[in-house]
């Protein structure tokens, strides 16, 4: 016993001593800095977009805005549906369980479908994002060359890419407001 006393409290204060290393890696944590990130490049994107064309900034104003607004109103929504579907889900649990084991061929088909359906979004999400880093980057070395007629490429693209991006946002909230009960 006494020879595991030591080693015990060894034990308990590498533990305690790595306690906050790990609540810092915790995930609630994560999408403030990422809100912080999207913050900073909005700002640097705003700056470059006065410096370099200052014609265009009003409108990077306007898409930035509406972008947060879109965005804020597709998480609120998403919450709300997420509610309703949890409460949808126990009617149906309790229903299915009134009715007997029918159409279980169905459902496999249904199930292969929308897995299907989500490879190809999570596919056309993943090039999104990819042709975003490519954009991005291309700036951020256009600026590091100081290279005036890149910066101005690569801001008209990122904003053509904001644009497009709000669309989708517009639609995909659309889409949910018209699915909802």
């Amino acid at each position: 016993m006494k020879r595991m006393l030591p080693g015990i409290l060894l034990t308990v204060g590498v533990l305690a001593l790595m306690w906050p290393v790990v609540s810092v890696r915790a995930s609630f944590i994560e999408p403030r800095q990422q809100a912080e990130d999207i913050r900073q490049f909005e700002a640097k994107v705003l700056k470059l977009a006065e410096t370099y064309t200052p014609d265009q900034l009003d409108m990077w104003k306007q898409e930035l805005a509406r972008r947060n607004e879109l965005r804020s109103k597709l998480l609120k929504l998403k919450h709300e549906r997420n509610m309703q579907m949890k409460l949808n889900e126990q009617k149906l649990e309790a229903r299915n369980q009134r009715e007997s084991n029918v159409e279980k061929m169905t459902d496999k088909d249904k199930r292969d479908d929308a897995s299907r359906k989500h490879h190809a979004w999570s596919e056309r999400r993943k090039q999104w994002k990819e042709e975003g880093r490519k954009l991005r980057s291309q700036l951020d070395e256009a600026v590091k060359a100081e290279d005036r007629e890149r910066i101005v490429a690569a801001l008209n693209a990122l904003l053509d890419r904001l644009v497009e991006g709000n669309e989708m946002l517009d639609r995909r909230l659309q889409e949910l407001q018209a699915n909802m009960p």
